[in-house]
């Protein structure tokens, strides 16, 4: 429990922050405006119309914030002596044993590239002016 808490406070903040920006953006566009003159209000306002203008920007930077999850969960796990990448690193780290540190690079580097992927679909999926134009 206390390595997520460790991380979870890194991260928060700064999607904390990004969403009220997001939200007072998505309050003042249009389309809410549009929204609430047809009646629409409450629940279904912000279900359907307001959190997806506002989570849409949130997910390049979820994808960019699982990166640095990752790179200081090593940190966080080797300090706290959690079984994981982290101790994994250190020992092939002092052990000098390259294929290690190889394989284990690779594969948060995979790792990462899907998270970003991922963010990237779930984004163009949440806003349709940036799935650019259809076949």
């Amino acid at each position: 429990l206390l390595p997520y808490a460790v991380l979870s406070i890194g991260a928060l903040p700064v999607l904390w922050i990004h969403l009220r920006y997001s939200l007072a953006e998505a309050l003042g566009q249009p389309s809410i405006h549009a929204a609430r003159a047809l009646g629409v209000t409450g629940l279904p306002l912000w279900r359907h119309y307001i959190a997806p203008l506002a989570a849409a920007p949130l997910l390049p930077l979820a994808g960019l914030s699982f990166g640095r999850i990752l790179s200081a969960s090593l940190l966080v796990e080797a300090a706290l002596g959690v079984p994981g990448l982290g101790p994994l690193v250190l020992e092939a780290v002092a052990a000098r044993d390259a294929a290690v540190l190889a394989v284990t690079v690779s594969a948060t580097g995979l790792v990462l590239m899907i998270a970003l992927q991922l963010a990237q679909w779930g984004q163009r999926r949440l806003d349709p002016r940036l799935a650019g134009p259809q076949a």
